[in-house]
């Protein structure tokens, strides 16, 4: 997708003749290839299990579109142990902690896209529902009915049927709610609040709009597979031809017909070639957790799964290489990268954002703080606060020469523990964390280390692992620290010599990578790469 959604889902439409809501395309078309799931563990990781679960493609028969796949062939390498199980999972087994374990899933599909009128004539309200819909009725903290109902129930008072209550919501959602890139995932609140949303933003806006007009929706996400990307803003359009990537859409419960598609376009009924479903659910994040795969491994290696989607399509359709992870609380989406050599860091003589950042491990230190449900996390800024800026440089000042990192909070942070990714060390002595106050309060970027603050607990070198992991340095109880502008900087004694991943494996492009956390959840994802804060 994460995709990403970077984490932004991105969609795709193709022109057509559109009559009103409904598009009427008359041409039919079909797509063969082969989707291509891959996991691959980490530089640093020693993996000896793991448990896999395919991801349900979704099938449709019998009207709009019809997905056929065929029986999925698994490769492993090095070879594992096997285990099948009747619910589909499999679980592969190594002997020895083994690195550079890639698992890879071949998944044959053919795509047929067809156009079919819509049934007017079911009642609305609804007179009845099905059993296995119901659910789609309800409120998650993603979608939130409530916010939406007096709006929507005075735009459907005068519905005559339920394909017409969906389209006048589809009018509702296309007037109301524009198409805004974002790096994170969104909730129905926060379009409804700010008056546009990216993808997930806006599909949450649809399913809680259908929802408060009575109509069970759930979210589908899957892959677009070559359509051209439309991306509005400013009074124009921008076409990128051939987009290739992750897309989500909405399906409509009616009576009769069952599951209906309807794009976040308004498009209801139809789709535009090419899209593959791979997970329905009552919203986005939901459906993405169907995928996620668990690794077993050894105490103090830290384990991020990977789940990459790679649509071979036919025809003028070019290749998309999707990754998401796959981590707790939550899944995480991300573009593909260049994987990049390990490298022990070494001092410059000036060091400053890189300019071509590639992903979150291009930069140093990512600060969590606890924020509510719905909120995620980015490299370089938040949506929502506590807003991070992240911005490495090398600080030399008559006190000490130190890689430092400016952080800026615009709101209260807990903080728990910083952990480095330590490559390896020699010597005896100890390593600390200080957080000073910046210069220039802030106000202009060229501040400096000012007062010293807070200082973590030390560490010896003989309780740093000998091989490559996280080191944790710990805050004392409850360390807080207000809004405002401050630098973290290590700090050694005696003869320790301490080396880290200053260029760690790359997951992402310069669009950036946002981690996405399931509703609720105080635990932040934090970017594998030179340093960390965790609350």
């Amino acid at each position: 997708m994460p995709l990403v959604f970077a984490l932004v889902l991105l969609f795709a439409v193709t022109p057509g003749v559109y009559a009103g809501i409904m598009a009427v395309d008359g041409s039919a078309g079909t797509w063969t290839g082969t989707c291509v799931l891959t996991w691959r563990a980490e530089d640093l990781e020693r993996v000896t299990r793991l448990d896999l679960r395919l991801p349900l493609l979704v099938s449709r028969q019998g009207w709009g579109w019809q997905l056929t796949a065929g029986a999925p062939s698994i490769s492993a390498t090095p070879n594992p142990a096997w285990q099948k199980h009747e619910s589909g999972s499999v679980t592969m087994q190594w002997h020895h902690q083994r690195p550079q374990v890639q698992v890879e899933v071949r998944i044959p599909v053919r795509l047929t896209r067809q156009v079919m009128p819509l049934n007017a004539t079911a009642a609305y309200p609804l007179e009845s529902i099905a059993a296995d819909a119901r659910p789609f009725l309800a409120a998650t903290p993603w979608v939130d009915p409530a916010a939406v109902r007096a709006q929507v129930q005075s735009v459907v008072a005068g519905a005559a049927s339920a394909v017409q209550a969906v389209v006048d919501v589809a009018a509702l959602v296309r007037g109301q709610w524009g198409f805004r890139p974002a790096q994170v995932v969104e909730d129905s609140t926060s379009v409804l609040r700010q008056g546009s949303g990216d993808i997930s933003g806006l599909v949450h806006a649809w399913l809680a709009a259908l929802r408060a007009a009575g109509l069970p929706a759930r979210a589908v996400v899957g892959v677009d597979a070559g359509q051209d990307m439309v991306v509005e803003g400013g009074g124009a359009a921008l076409r990128i031809p051939g987009f290739s990537g992750l897309s989500a859409w909405v399906e409509v419960w009616l009576p009769d017909m069952g599951w209906v598609s309807v794009d976040v376009r308004g498009l209801v009924g139809w789709l535009p070639p090419g899209r593959v479903p791979l997970v329905v659910d009552v919203d986005v994040p939901s459906a993405l957790a169907q995928a996620a795969v668990r690794w077993r491994h050894v105490a103090g290696v830290r384990v991020t799964p990977r789940f990459a989607w790679q649509a071979e399509l036919t025809g003028q359709v070019p290749k998309t290489r999707l990754t998401l992870r796959a981590e707790s609380p939550g899944p995480q989406l991300l573009l593909p990268a260049p994987v990049a050599k390990k490298r022990p860091w070494r001092p410059r003589k000036e060091y400053s954002h890189p300019a071509r950042a590639q992903c979150p491990q291009a930069f140093p230190l990512t600060v969590p703080a606890r924020y509510g449900p719905g909120r995620a996390l980015h490299p370089e800024a938040m949506e929502a606060t506590p807003r991070i800026f992240l911005r490495p440089r090398q600080v030399l000042t008559d006190r000490f020469h130190a890689l430092a990192q400016p952080v800026s909070l615009d709101a209260n942070a807990s903080l728990g523990f910083v952990e480095l990714a330590m490559w390896r060390h020699s010597g005896r002595g100890q390593m600390w964390m200080e957080i000073f106050t910046d210069t220039a309060n802030g106000t202009s970027a060229a501040g400096s280390p000012g007062e010293r603050i807070l200082t973590s607990r030390p560490v010896a070198a003989r309780d740093i692992p000998t091989q490559p992991a996280w080191v944790r340095f710990a805050w004392p109880h409850n360390a807080t620290l207000p809004a405002g502008r401050y630098w973290i900087v290590p700090q050694f004694s005696g003869a320790l010599q301490a080396f880290w991943l200053v260029d760690p494996v790359p997951l992402g492009q310069e669009l950036g990578l946002s981690s996405m956390l399931s509703p609720g959840s105080v635990t932040p994802f934090a970017a594998r790469g030179w340093m960390r804060l965790c609350p």
